[in-house]
């Protein structure tokens, strides 16, 4: 009796291997769009406290008032990410590099997917009255009721 070799997949092989994959697909697809939409909130925060940074350089080396306008700010937007200023339209760097305003608050800058999900983390960019910026979590500027970056402002994004 001869032993046939058996060259190839059957169908019920097939059809397993294809119903194991689109359930590894479908658990994997949301924890990427989330992935993708992190960064792109990590992106926009970087670009943005970049924007300031470079702001207050350029006040501090021509020794003139630069600012941050409204545009500039808009220019750091990345897509489907929303930037929520709480009212503030422009920041405005001094000479000395020092936030030229009348104001002894710091300028808070809310970073969040438009229609955000419970699983999208938010950023905040802080611009300090002294002019240096920093980037929180939400999460965390929230809870570090000590450090110098608690506002006692809502921190939401519309």
């Amino acid at each position: 009796m001869e032993i046939i070799k058996q060259q190839g997949v059957t169908l019920i092989e097939l059809l397993v291997t294809i119903v194991i994959m689109a359930i590894v697909a479908s658990i994997a697809v949301p924890a990427l769009k989330t992935t993708i939409v992190n960064g792109r909130i990590e992106a926009t925060a970087n670009r943005l406290r970049n924007t300031f940074i470079a702001a207050r350089n350029k006040a501090i080396e021509c020794s003139e008032v630069v600012t941050v306008s409204a545009d500039d700010i808009a220019a750091a937007k990345s897509v489907l990410v929303n930037i929520n200023a709480n009212g503030v339209d422009s920041v405005t760097f001094g000479a000395d590099g020092i936030i030229d305003s009348a104001s002894l608050e710091h300028t808070v800058f809310s970073i969040c997917q438009d229609g955000s999900t419970s699983d999208v983390y938010e950023k905040v960019v802080i611009v300090y009255p002294s002019g240096l910026v920093s980037i929180k979590d939400e999460k965390q500027l929230i809870s570090n009721e000590n450090d110098e970056s608690n506002t006692n402002q809502s921190i939401s994004c519309p």
